[in-house]
């Protein structure tokens, strides 16, 4: 029984040594006490720091450059001089933004409100289209649905599902369209429309031969916007 005894004391003794050696151990380390890990140069403390609870200080990385792509965009803004989406925030806007440039010029026109959550998904999509025009005849402009009036007024200009866009030439609306609610088909339609209408300016009797096509369409929707601007200035004090 004595020797038993006398064997666990030295068995403890034995154990709190060994705890004793491993505490020393682990607070000599400047890593974590974790197999296969340890904290990188970057992060661990000064051994010569004023103070072992200080803060890690950690150097952030540089932000990344501007990809050349995306420099030519800036430089292609700043150049131009004008904002890459002209909002259209009155009757009168609108108007001055489809009758007051060149006759070969493209305005092309989104529509939407506020309220529509595809109009929000394709903004950017918007921004980025006219951002990547190369072309100074083509002007990009945007007017919420409310600045124009109710919807038997937008339906006689022709406007029937939000987002929907238009381009006009020479003061006529040459395109008229829907982009529906897929936001991937945007981009493709709205670049589509634009190439084609490029397409007509290029050929001999491209637009001649399209206007006389679409006549009563282009006049009906014209008289549409010429009634809008009636009212508009008639209702003013």
């Amino acid at each position: 029984m004595t020797i038993m005894r006398n064997d666990s004391r030295m068995g403890v003794l034995f154990l709190c040594s060994i705890m004793i050696w491993c505490q020393l151990w682990i607070a000599a380390r400047p890593s974590c006490f974790v197999v296969g890990f340890s904290l990188p140069s970057q992060l661990r403390r000064s051994s010569t720091s004023p103070s072992s609870s200080s803060l890690l200080s950690v150097t952030a990385a540089p932000a990344p450059p501007l990809s050349m792509e995306r420099e030519r965009d800036v430089e292609r803004i700043v150049k131009r001089n004008i904002p890459a989406v002209t909002e259209l925030n009155s009757i009168q806007e609108f108007s001055s933004f489809i009758d007051d440039f060149k006759s070969d010029d493209l305005q092309v026109i989104k529509y939407y409100a506020s309220y529509c959550k595809t109009c929000r998904r394709v903004k950017p999509i918007y921004q980025r289209i006219s951002i990547g025009n190369d072309d100074d005849t083509i002007q990009f402009g945007s007017i919420e649905v409310s600045v124009i009036g109710g919807t038997p007024t937008l339906q006689s200009l022709g406007i029937t599902k939000l987002p929907f866009v238009q381009i006009y030439r020479n003061s006529k609306c040459v395109a008229s369209f829907s982009t529906g609610a897929q936001t991937y088909n945007f981009s493709r339609k709205v670049k589509e429309t634009i190439l084609a209408c490029q397409q007509r300016t290029a050929q001999k009797d491209g637009w001649n031969t399209f206007l006389t096509a679409y006549e009563t369409e282009i006049q009906e929707q014209r008289n549409a916007v010429d009634s809008l601007l009636h009212k508009k200035k008639t209702a003013e004090p």
